[in-house]
């Protein structure tokens, strides 16, 4: 008679592990944001003013200037859903208005450049021709460390294939500076830091996992901390926050 076939010592060592490893990615699979305001001057913006971001130069510096684009436009439609009435234009939008003929690359994007722009009688007249009070000037990346390993081993029917475990730290960093193109310098500045652990497993030859998003949690968080600064506090998440780190909502 045949004796019975073990298992891989190795795949039944695994399997536990890989279990509990699941079930602690599982726990941590969602994103937590933290909000920063180093200076709080909160305005009431009247029914003319309008809000222009524009884009740092580390997105075209880094070739991520469609990401950077992307990101602005959930500030700019959160900021508008956050503060009714406001009126906010995105960088392309901005662009034409504020900077035309220029090459996106070639936008001032550092509030040093732009606060000194503010004094040139050309540049003004361009921002009160379109009724542009404020400028966002909006910096930051998205970084991601993997952690785990991956092994596959050859064996008869279920006792080979591949198991292991990938899992990110992934940061999302957004700051945003408000420019008063009246007081001609920044009124406020924001940061924000967005976390997750998004998480890959193959066991056998079945991935599963989890992706996590920092960067819609971090935009989110963004447009509703300058919704709030130009509704003069009364509007988002951040009209009670103190210039101290305030833990997010996780998402």
């Amino acid at each position: 008679m045949p004796l019975p076939r073990r298992g891989n010592p190795s795949c039944s060592r695994i399997r536990p592990v890989l279990i509990s490893l699941l079930a602690v990615a599982a726990f941590a699979s969602c994103a937590s944001t933290n909000v920063r305001q180093t200076k709080k001057t909160p305005v009431v913006l009247s029914s003319r003013d309008t809000v222009a971001i524009v884009l740092d130069h580390f997105w075209y510096a880094s070739g991520s200037e469609r990401i950077g684009e992307s990101l602005a436009e959930c500030v700019a439609g959160v900021a508008s859903r956050k503060a009714p009435g406001l009126r906010v234009l995105s960088p392309a939008v901005s662009r034409e208005a504020i900077f035309p003929g220029f090459a996106a690359a070639a936008v001032p994007g550092t509030p040093e450049t732009v606060a000194l722009l503010m004094d040139h009688p050309e540049f003004r007249s361009r921002l009160e021709s379109h009724g542009i009070r404020y400028l966002v000037l909006l910096r930051g990346g998205t970084r991601a460390i993997r952690h785990g390993e991956m092994s596959c081993e050859a064996g008869y029917r279920w006792e080979g294939g591949c198991y292991g475990l990938w899992w990110w730290d992934k940061t999302t960093d957004l700051e945003a500076f408000i420019m008063d193109s009246q007081q001609r310098g920044v009124a406020n500045e924001i940061t924000v830091t967005a976390k997750g652990k998004p998480w890959i497993a193959i066991l056998l030859a079945a991935p599963v996992g989890i992706p996590v998003s920092t960067e819609y949690p971090a935009c989110q968080a963004i447009g509703e901390s300058i919704a709030s600064h130009l509704s003069g506090g009364r509007s988002g998440p951040s009209a009670n926050e103190s210039p101290d780190p305030v833990q997010g909502t996780e998402k």
